[in-house]
């Protein structure tokens, strides 16, 4: 009966570790996929500010093409019509790209919301495998208290009259 109790509790603590491990696995998958989201919630910043920086580049050259003395000069004007041709272009780009990092966030944030529900379920598992732990530790201790009872009880009715012959 020792061996039976003894292998319960060796299957209880293996798979308590394993579920350990699944939950440190789980948890790292977790925070590389924060970091990853972290990394394209960035990405979205700095597109969103070049293109801020672009749209205010633009306005600044229409303000300065309405100055009389820029239409004057032909070569200024050719200049800045060339000038408006790269902005526009560098804020269509940005735009465009624009869309491909929120997509990209938005992959983000369900393989997120994907690892922290893998890692919360390990834990879950984990904590049950933690109260099982408990419990069989728990029945092996009432079954060695009642064994150890019994051979008490047995060695005091081998010897009715305390031990006296």
């Amino acid at each position: 009966m020792q061996a039976n109790q003894k292998q319960r509790r060796q299957q209880a603590n293996q798979l308590l570790r394993l579920h350990q491990m699944r939950v440190k696995a789980c948890e790292v998958r977790y925070h590389e996929a924060k970091n990853k989201r972290d990394e394209a919630v960035e990405d979205v910043r700095q597109r969103q500010a070049s293109i801020t920086r672009l749209k205010n580049q633009h306005s600044d050259l229409f303000s300065y093409l309405d100055d009389i003395a820029v239409v004057e000069s032909p070569v200024k004007v050719e200049r800045m019509h060339t000038r408006r041709y790269w902005l526009e272009y560098d804020l269509g780009k940005d735009e465009y790209y624009l869309e491909l990092d929120i997509e990209a966030l938005n992959e983000a944030d369900e393989e997120v919301a994907k690892a922290k529900g893998e890692w919360l379920r390990a834990r879950y598992r984990e904590s049950g495998a933690e109260k099982m732990l408990k419990e069989t530790q728990r029945g092996i201790a009432v079954v060695e208290e009642q064994s150890q009872e019994l051979e008490n009880e047995e060695s005091r009715s081998a010897f009715p009259f305390g031990g006296v012959l």
